[in-house]
């Protein structure tokens, strides 16, 4: 990661904030956020600092209501206790659907492939099944 923050740096001029996104999903230990190089004689010569985010640390509720669609395809990493992963799965598949509203998304063929399956090719992307997802209750 130090190697790829300095070559972004060096090749753009910018500012470089490091991330570690991380889907390990058993390990909950933290992970060391730092990388630091020492001499001989223990010598601190440099010490690179970024930012880890560990998604099976994160729970799933603090993200459901977030219409990021990113934020919606990673809830699958984050801690979901085995008794609400139903429901952790209807709220990320609204976030799929949140992205149907947008005129741009259904002119991307395989986004509207998957979520348009089992629909005729002359129906329109407001089938059955996407409101049963998309619009339920539960």
């Amino acid at each position: 990661m130090l190697r790829y923050a300095l070559h972004l740096y060096d090749s753009t001029g910018l500012n470089v904030y490091p991330i570690a996104l991380v889907s390990y999903p058993k390990s909950k230990r933290p992970l060391n956020d730092r990388f630091d190089l020492k001499g001989p004689d223990g010598h601190q010569i440099f010490s690179f600092r970024y930012r880890v985010i560990q998604l099976n640390r994160l729970h799933w509720r603090d993200y459901a209501l977030n219409h990021n669609p990113v934020a919606a395809a990673l809830m699958s990493r984050m801690g979901i206790p085995p008794g609400e992963r139903r429901s952790s799965c209807k709220s990320a598949q609204r976030g799929v659907c949140s992205l149907a509203d947008s005129p741009g998304v259904w002119n991307n063929s395989s986004i509207r492939s998957s979520l348009s399956w089992g629909e005729s090719s002359s129906s329109s992307p407001r089938s059955d099944w996407h409101r049963s997802i998309c619009f339920s209750k539960s």
